[in-house]
């Protein structure tokens, strides 16, 4: 994904100005992401160039559906498939339940092995979120991984996010506040988006 010469020039000095502050009065959303990409350690990598493409995909989204004049809605959120994207991606990295228990009502056969009624069985949904065997660069951010691009796509990848994508657990006993939360955080991160200057 290209970024337009000008938005690449302001987003390319705006990210020299921030590393190059040698006291910071509090972090913004910029130092956060530049302190990710130097870090060493960190189990998730980012470039320069995905702090760039994230803003300014983001923030073009925001702007051809919602423009300059309001923040956003929650009811804006369907119109707003890449801000759901990043929601999604950043839950799948980072969930919130990371691990959950379930109890088997009656035995079952799990991975070859019988499964007695009334056992508890623990999921860990991070390790399911970051298996390479169900996700492609598994410790990779990409949001595009949820954007499918017709409608058999979108129902194929419905269902089968069922089984491997966990962030507040799972069936009836997943949380109840999921859809809240949803709600919550695309709305927050599109705000922030719109008002990061």
């Amino acid at each position: 994904m290209g970024i337009s010469g000008r938005y690449d020039k302001v987003l390319e000095t705006f990210l020299a100005e921030h590393e190059n502050v040698a006291e910071k009065q509090g972090m913004n959303l910029m130092d956060v992401l530049l302190e990710a990409k130097g870090d060493e350690k960190s189990e998730y990598k980012i470039t320069r160039d995905q702090i760039k493409a994230l803003f300014v995909r983001m923030r073009e989204e925001i702007d051809s559906v919602i423009g300059k004049s309001r923040l956003i809605l929650e009811t804006d959120l369907p119109n707003l498939p890449y801000l759901q994207a990043v929601v999604n991606e950043g839950l799948r990295l980072y969930p919130p339940i990371p691990v959950f228990g379930r109890r088997l009502q009656e035995g079952c056969v799990m991975g070859g092995f019988y499964v007695h009624e009334k056992t508890t069985l623990v999921v860990n949904g991070y390790a399911v979120m970051r298996d390479s065997d169900y996700w492609e660069n598994p410790d990779d951010f990409k949001p595009e991984r949820f954007l499918a691009s017709s409608g058999s796509e979108q129902e194929d990848a419905t269902k089968e996010k069922v089984l491997k994508y966990l962030p507040f657990g799972s069936g009836r006993r997943g949380c109840p506040g999921t859809n809240l939360a949803y709600i919550f955080l695309g709305t927050v991160i599109g705000i922030m988006i719109q008002c990061f200057d």
